[in-house]
């Protein structure tokens, strides 16, 4: 594998502007330099190079939250297969939508047959293990879902934090009236909600046992079982979320705690509380791809054409990440480097992640060459660590591809700051 690649002939997007034909070098990992093309030529010696034929070149997606592994690993009710097998596979599908690093939402909770604090610790083991191999196209790290009522499950969290190598926290709660379920009364009303979200993972056993444990959960003051789980991770340094806010009041609480990150507010009023107390604003790209919420809440489209959201995440379908990035620019809310910003730049800037995220010198070369000419953004190449991952489509097969002329047209000499 070459130390130095170069993309050449693509439609480079940088931090202030959009260089076309434009040329990104790549030495050991880091981006080099990014210029208006040159002569083949004059590139330097052994450098690899690759023809993006008018392609859009863009920074690799940065994505917070996917629950996407929990349905690799146990496709159907009362089949599991093994964490590493399920990974190496997702791994693929991941690097074709254009992630580059992928923060997998792992439950530590009893819920089910899915999610177990026991699946839990083994998918966290197998995560984390994966930092140490070039086998896999994407970084895959963890975003550690902890149930406040389930003090198993952070304790859990709190023996894995120090081994992290980006701890993230998110606090969930899946009780009646509080949060996501703030309009369903009963235990069983959420057992069903899951069912249908797990696609009928909850058998009949398991429904019982979740019936059983919600209403134990409910017998108890929300803001104690939080304190109470604050208390067993507090000490950690870690980025932590609140989860599905629904009220003012609910933001300024989990604020108080240390979170500095507000994920899927369902309420216009929640996000806004966020935003005031200086609080980045993650919504769903599914929101945003289907064109409204699945369970009834805030559009997220219109948190972000409120300027009250930040970050998009995948949530638990990978594709509409990028598919949201183009649905925010086609529909004429904000130009294509704001709209890629929320799944680039400022999710890795929340992270501490701050060699992700950009095209410029000296940040890491963590690339996705995109074709949108159709319509449908399609990933034809994808590299990370300046390593090439995959190419596809002409640009492995040699044919004549063509510049995304709506893209470049509207976007060329437009001041792009991301």
């Amino acid at each position: 594998m070459a130390e130095r690649i170069v993309i050449r002939n693509g439609v480079v997007f940088t931090p202030r502007s959009i260089v076309y034909p434009g040329t990104v070098a790549i030495e050991e990992g880091r981006i080099t330099g990014v210029h208006e093309d040159r002569r083949p030529g004059a590139y330097p010696g052994g450098a690899e190079v690759i023809d993006a034929r008018g392609r859009l070149v863009l920074p690799g997606l940065v994505d917070l939250h996917n629950d996407g592994l929990e349905k690799e690993i146990s496709p159907r009710p009362g089949v599991r297969f093994p964490v590493a097998w399920a990974l190496l596979n997702y791994d693929r599908r991941l690097a074709a939508c254009g992630i580059t690093t992928e923060f997998h939402a792992v439950y530590f909770a009893d819920l089910g047959e899915v999610r177990k604090v026991d699946y839990a610790l083994e998918t966290v083991r197998e995560l984390e293990r994966s930092g140490d191999e070039d086998l896999y196209a994407v970084d895959h790290r963890v975003l550690y879902r902890m149930e406040i009522g389930c003090r198993e499950g952070a304790l859990a969290i709190a023996s894995c934090l120090d081994k992290s190598r980006t701890p993230y926290v998110s606090f969930n709660e899946h009780v009646p009236g509080r949060g996501q379920y703030r309009k369903l009364k009963t235990p069983q009303e959420i057992v069903f909600a899951l069912a249908d979200a797990l696609e009928g993972e909850l058998c009949a056993g398991d429904a019982g046992l979740v019936e059983e444990r919600i209403s134990g959960w409910m017998e108890q003051d929300g803001g104690s079982l939080a304190k109470s789980a604050w208390a067993m991770i507090k000490n950690r340094h870690a980025v932590y979320a609140s989860h599905d806010d629904d009220t003012p009041e609910r933001v300024r609480f989990f604020h108080s705690l240390g979170v500095t990150l507000c994920e899927f507010p369902v309420t216009v009023e929640a996000a806004m509380e966020a935003k005031r107390l200086g609080m980045p604003v993650a919504v769903g790209a599914t929101n945003v791809l289907r064109g409204g919420s699945l369970s009834g809440n805030v559009s997220a489209e219109e948190l972000i054409c409120r300027g009250l959201a930040d970050i998009l995440c995948s949530d638990y379908y990978a594709p509409a990440l990028l598919g949201a990035v183009f649905k925010l620019y086609r529909d004429g809310v904000m130009d294509l480097g704001k709209a890629l910003e929320m799944a680039t730049a400022n999710p890795a800037r929340c992270l501490g992640l701050d060699a992700l995220g950009l095209l410029a010198e000296g940040y890491k070369a963590n690339i996705i060459i995109v074709n949108a000419g159709d319509g449908v953004p399609v990933v034809e190449g994808m590299l990370r660590d300046g390593r090439l991952r995959f190419l596809t489509g002409s640009l492995a097969g040699g044919s004549a591809g063509r510049r995304d002329e709506e893209v470049y047209a509207r976007g060329s000499g437009e001041d792009i700051s991301l």
